[in-house]
């Protein structure tokens, strides 16, 4: 776990989120994954699940958007299955967080 992934997950467990942080989920019949999580928060009072990917790169925007959706598909099928015996909202909040940006601003 790097620092901007520690940083954001004791933010969340603060505001009184359960938080699993690097979880590798979908595990292959072969061996292997088919990805890693970062941080899934969820708050039972509210009923907020986020998902959250945290990032140091410095590669293009375009390389980013590629790797990021990949990451949030995987999380989107597999996320329920970390929180079993649990609600869960039909909604996963997903955000991308970056420690540097770049000249332009991506929205």
């Amino acid at each position: 776990m790097n620092y901007l992934e520690q940083l954001i997950s004791e933010w969340y467990q603060y505001q009184g989120y359960f938080v699993r942080q690097n979880i590798r989920v979908g595990k292959r019949t072969q061996g292997g994954y088919d990805g890693e999580l970062d941080i899934i928060a969820f708050k039972a009072e509210t009923k907020h699940l986020i998902h959250i990917e945290a990032s140091t790169d410095t590669d293009s925007w375009e390389t980013r958007e590629r790797r990021f959706k990949k990451k949030f598909d995987i999380g989107k099928k597999h996320i329920r299955t970390l929180f079993k015996g649990l609600e869960l909202p039909d909604n996963i909040d997903q955000h991308a967080i970056f420690l540097l940006g770049a000249k332009s601003r991506k929205t």
